[in-house]
């Protein structure tokens, strides 16, 4: 039998509904769509955490992160380890930049609420079994480099 995503636990569906506004932002994203949070495993079993910069065209209509050309690329190198359940992926941005506009929104990712946001995301849904953390572009860099208070269990 195929098992299916249950969706976030409580806890990360709850943090997911607070959001922080992306409104003063706007002429940098899309927003007709909605948010794209995450693949993968949210219930903290996750041996490795991929951050990507920002869902792009396809994670736009599949309403999840890396399922497009790159998100195919990513699968292979997670293949490749022998990962085919125990990650989970998400993004710097929880909603997909403009082309041409990743440079000008690098400074949104700095911002307080956004960034304490994100850290909480990413705290909530490593755990103990967290071997590695992958980055893709340069925000998804920048975002990680932000991450001061990591939950440890």
């Amino acid at each position: 039998m195929v098992e299916f995503d249950p969706g976030p636990p409580p806890d990360v569906a709850d943090h997911l509904d607070r959001l922080p506004s992306y409104a003063a932002h706007q002429d940098l994203f899309w927003y007709d769509w909605g948010p794209i949070f995450y693949r993968g495993r949210l219930d903290r079993s996750a041996r490795l955490l991929c951050i990507a910069s920002d869902p792009g065209p396809t994670e736009r209509i599949a309403g999840r992160t890396l399922v497009g050309d790159a998100g195919q690329r990513v699968q292979g190198f997670l293949g490749k380890l022998g990962l085919t359940r125990s990650y989970v992926c998400v993004n710097a941005y929880a909603y997909a930049l403009l082309p041409s506009h990743s440079m000008s929104a690098i400074p949104i990712l700095a911002e307080p609420e956004q960034q304490s946001w994100r850290n909480e995301l990413f705290s909530m849904i490593v755990g103990p079994e967290l071997q590695a953390v992958v980055t893709f572009g340069l925000q998804a860099r920048i975002a990680v480099g932000q991450w001061r208070t990591r939950r440890q269990s």
